[in-house]
């Protein structure tokens, strides 16, 4: 009798647990809330745009001096390949409250550019930078404050090159909009550094096969509806270097079903890669990024992260190269590596919460620096702390 109790017993608790755990995991999931935001900025004299962001937050979010973080996504994507990892770090130890997912122009939630003759496929990088700066004040502007950036690929490179467009004009990106810390994961490579795949034409083939004239938006890069596009945007992002899809990738339906593929502007494209006027001629210049723009006496403090399997980038040294060059840091102290054979350019919608150490530990640096220095994030002089690194 007292063995049959016994068991009745620990099958009522293990009910009452199984109970538990899917309580506790359906509250996991409902962690967080997810919302669109909408807003209009001008792009150029006479030119507009209706932008759009995935706000993810922390649900009844209390904390104490919590990062929210703005993300850019790389080329030919949208900022749903980022809600995974958006999920992962507000659920992660990151004390990270709220992660702005921002579209392009004529990508995921954003609309495409309207006036004064305009169409998408004329945007260059430099309309990206624009895009970038004017939403971040329209957002402040609806209290939807950041105090961090995150750019992949495409996207640290448009962050730097933000930077050095304020920089030039005696402003930065802490002053202007309060951004304490900036991620960049597999940055696109801007002059005067090397990038050595792209110089050497590399992704010269993919602007001929997939640049193609919309009579609607002009000249477009097209992964999404040209033959052949959605496999070559598998390759591109999930490809090791011997060229096998690591597993965990989607399917080129899947990737479409999700809304990862998007148009991208023709100039931008070109631009981006520096791709000559006729084949075989003379490579256009490259955007260009001033030197130690992140470095500490500009009050954003940045990390780098390369990928071992990325075959974009001659792995570790152009990342190490930007790093060192964006940063002025030359005993690498927040420059990340990744190796294994799943490392690939898109591993976080495989494997979310692979940069949540990373992101951590940025933000920890940069709340450490603002401790240390205890400056007011108004307060006009602060590109000209002195931290002991001279500036070129």
């Amino acid at each position: 009798m007292k063995k049959i109790f016994f068991h009745s017993i620990l099958g009522v608790l293990l009910l009452v647990l199984l109970s538990l755990t899917n309580v506790i995991a359906q509250t996991t999931s409902s962690q967080t809330t997810s919302s669109v935001v909408k807003f209009r900025i001008n792009l150029r004299n006479n030119v507009s745009v209706e932008m759009g962001a995935t706000v993810i937050s922390k649900s009844g979010f209390q904390g104490h001096r919590s990062s929210s973080i703005l993300v850019l996504n790389g080329t030919a994507q949208t900022g749903k390949t980022f809600t995974a990892l958006a999920q992962s770090v507000i659920a992660s130890d990151a004390n990270v409250s709220k992660m702005v997912l921002l579209d392009y122009p004529g990508h995921g939630n954003s609309g495409f550019p309207v006036g004064n003759g305009i169409k998408f496929g004329d945007l260059t990088m430099d309309d990206y930078v624009t895009a970038l700066l004017a939403s971040l004040e329209e957002l402040g502007d609806k209290h939807i404050r950041v105090n961090a950036l995150l750019g992949h690929s495409l996207g640290a490179e448009i962050i730097q090159m933000a930077q050095t467009r304020l920089v030039n004009r005696g402003d930065s990106l802490r002053r202007e909009f309060g951004i304490k810390s900036a991620v960049f994961i597999v940055p696109d490579i801007a002059s005067p550094l090397q990038w050595a795949a792209i110089d050497a034409g590399a992704a010269d083939p993919l602007a001929a096969n997939f640049v193609r004239t919309d009579p609607t938006l002009g000249s477009i890069f097209d992964l999404l509806t040209t033959p052949g596009g959605p496999e070559t945007w598998i390759g591109l992002f999930y490809g090791n270097l011997t060229g096998a899809i690591v597993p965990g990738a989607p399917t080129p339906a899947q990737a479409i079903a999700n809304g990862f593929i998007s148009f991208d502007s023709g100039a931008m494209v070109k631009q981006l890669i520096g791709l000559p006027d006729t084949p075989g001629g003379p490579r256009k210049p490259r955007p260009t990024i001033k030197a130690n723009t992140f470095s500490r006496s500009k009050g954003t403090i940045a990390g780098v992260v390369a990928l071992e399997q990325d075959g974009l980038y001659v792995f570790p040294d152009e990342h190490k190269a930007v790093y060192r060059f964006v940063t002025g840091d030359q005993t690498d102290n927040l420059f990340f590596t990744f190796t294994g054979s799943n490392t690939v350019h898109n591993i976080h919608t495989i494997t979310p919460s692979i940069y949540n150490g990373v992101i951590k530990r940025v933000l920890s640096t940069a709340s450490q620096f603002d401790d240390y220095r205890t400056y007011d994030d108004n307060d006009d002089d602060v590109d000209d702390i002195d931290d002991g690194e001279d500036e070129n």
